[in-house]
This record gives C-alpha cells, structure tokens and sequence, in this order.
C-alpha cells in the first residue's frame, strides 16, 4: 500500500511491556527523498512516543482519520527520530505548507509554551 501524502496517520509504537499506543500524526514527504516510502512528522522530545521508540523503534502505521479513527490495515515501520536543526527546519517548512493555518496554530501555541525548541522529527520508513 502506499502512503503518498496521507493526511492524517496512525502510528502505533511499543511500551517497555509489548503494550501498543496509537497516536494520529501529522506527516509530509520531503520532495528530495521522495520515494514514497518515508514519511516525516515532529513532536516534542518529551512525548511519551518518543520514549518509546527510543526503547523500540519497530512501530506500525495505518491511515486515519483527524480523531484517530483507523481507516486502512496497519503496516509493518520503523521510526527514527533526529533533533538535528536542519531536519526540523525541513519538516517543519513542509507543515506550514501541508497545514497551514493549522500548523500556524500549532506553532505560536509552542513558541508561547516554549516547547519549540524541543521539537524532533520523526523519520518513518515503511
């Protein structure tokens, strides 16, 4: 199956015990590793995901909808994540055009907490 320029996508990562968590993300493909099996999100190096694929970076992904509600079969992924300023730049460039307005939201919300400077990507090959 492909993924190309899904909206919404489900990632299911591992706790420590085998228990999975499913969280609905944000994604874009960077047009120069455009191979249709890499996608790109962020989140705050705090998360609870990232946690989690620190201990275990197999992880799962199905489409969804903007609450979540899974809308293919899950496929088999592994999750890298990259705090390197130059990869969040990237992919936080590609949101604003993907999401807009939303992703303007989004980002005066962190700038306002503080939490932007802890954004990382997360690298999700399928």
């Amino acid at each position: 199956m492909s993924f190309e320029n899904p909206r919404y996508l489900s990632l299911k990562t591992y706790r420590k015990n085998g228990q999975t968590v499913a969280t609905p993300l944000w994604v874009v493909q960077h047009l120069k590793e455009h191979d249709g099996r890499r996608l790109f999100a962020f989140t705050n190096a705090t998360s609870g995901k990232v946690k989690r694929i620190r201990g275990n970076s197999a992880a799962e992904i199905a489409l969804c909808s903007i609450k979540g509600e899974i809308l293919s079969s899950w496929f088999q992924a592994t999750v890298t994540l990259s705090s390197e300023e130059k990869d969040v730049k990237n992919v936080i460039e590609l949101m604003y055009k993907k999401y807009s307005w939303q992703m303007f939201l989004v980002d005066i919300f962190a700038r306002i907490g503080r939490r932007r400077s802890s954004w990382m990507v997360l690298k999700i090959v399928y």
